[in-house]
């Protein structure tokens, strides 16, 4: 993938005639800011004594998911307040309820996340918190997905609780249901007496407003919309194996005269276009690799933290399609994790199995 990467970047020269500082900074250098995650995480597990290795996944899915309702409850009660006097400024972040992520679906894509590993641990029968702390987490999910308002969140939110219905039917009516219900009544409150406040201001919530109402002319789409057909259009006009080079697209709309960057809110055409067939199937190929080592660990092997960072992974690809995750810097985190544990156990039994030298002296001792 660097190797792809590398390319394209030269080829984004040669194409251009200049070097794109953006592409350079963001796209080249950022990818191995994303490596450096990537190893962090393998280097992580790998230099934990060998009989704590069993925990630390463990230990930081909960203080992974601890952290994310810590804010989900913050930015409830930010909203509360902002609720009872509308005249306290929001934060610049409050509005799009973007956690500490300064983007609404990067934080989606990472609460997806939350709620797999938490009902797949419990489900599984070793459960990282409380009963308590699951029920406070059912009630936010509702507030969050009105208030986020991300409908890649609402699809592929939908299909996480029906993964979780099959693999579970009483556990989802039983422990999930009731909260759930309450929590939707307590975010369709929060949403009436938003509207009753004039809060159509709050940004997220008027887009809200537009995708359930009659207003479908949603100017985020537009740019999507004229974002990938220009994506497209220049992988046509490109040499289809290696694409366009790495910074060509952000050339093509600064040339247009847009306002601001506008990126491909699609991995797999951002892949296409810029690195052409040969980057998207490198890309692809790590991803399937991937899957197939999470899927053995998962159900082979029983662990709890494979089978959800798997069933994330599969619905990150669905989501990719829709936005560019490829630069999530928590998703190759916990790759870095769960991948790591699938080599060390393969590398160790691998030493276990050559024979010792000196077994043949200790067994005539």
């Amino acid at each position: 993938m660097a190797g792809v990467l590398t390319f394209a970047l030269v080829n984004g020269y040669v194409s251009n005639g200049h070097w794109s500082s953006w592409a350079l900074v963001n796209k080249y250098i950022g990818f191995f800011v994303l490596m450096s995650y990537f190893m962090f995480g393998g280097w992580l597990f790998t230099n934990t004594p060998l009989e704590k290795q069993s925990e630390i996944l463990k230990q930081f899915s909960k203080i992974f998911c601890a952290f994310t309702i810590i804010v989900l409850v913050a930015f409830l009660l930010m909203l509360s307040i902002k609720l009872y006097d509308t005249s306290i400024p929001f934060p610049f972040y409050l509005p799009q309820w973007a956690g500490l992520m300064a983007n609404r679906n990067a934080f989606m894509v990472l609460v997806l996340f939350v709620l797999l590993c938490m009902e797949i641990y419990r489900i599984n029968q070793d459960a990282l918190f409380k009963p308590w702390v699951y029920h406070l987490f059912w009630v936010l999910i509702p507030v969050f997905a009105v208030f986020n308002g991300s409908r890649a969140g609402w699809l592929f939110g939908a299909l996480a609780l029906v993964i979780i219905l099959i693999k579970s039917r009483s556990h989802f009516v039983k422990k999930i249901t009731p909260f759930l219900a309450v929590g939707s009544v307590f975010a369709f409150s929060l949403y009436k007496v938003a509207q009753h406040k004039k809060l159509s201001m709050h940004k997220q919530l008027k887009n809200l407003q537009n995708i359930i109402g009659d207003d479908v002319s949603y100017a985020g789409d537009q740019l999507r919309l004229s974002a990938m057909r220009d994506s497209w259009e220049l992988f046509e006009q490109s040499n289809p194996l290696w694409g366009a080079g790495l910074g060509s697209f952000a050339n093509l709309e600064i040339s247009y005269d847009f306002n601001k960057l506008n990126i491909v809110d699609c991995s797999a055409l951002f892949l296409l276009s810029e690195m052409g067939i040969l980057g998207l199937a490198a890309f692809s190929l790590f991803f399937m690799v991937a899957l197939w080592s999470l899927y053995k660990a998962a159900y082979q092997q029983k662990h709890s933290f494979h089978e959800a960072v798997l069933i994330f992974l599969i619905l990150i690809i669905g989501i990719s399609f829709l936005h560019e995750l490829l630069y999530t810097r928590f998703l190759w985190f916990i790759l870095g994790l769960s991948l790591a544990q699938i080599t060390f156990q393969k590398g160790h039994l691998i030493a276990r199995s050559k024979p010792d030298k000196n077994d043949s002296s200790r067994m005539a001792d």
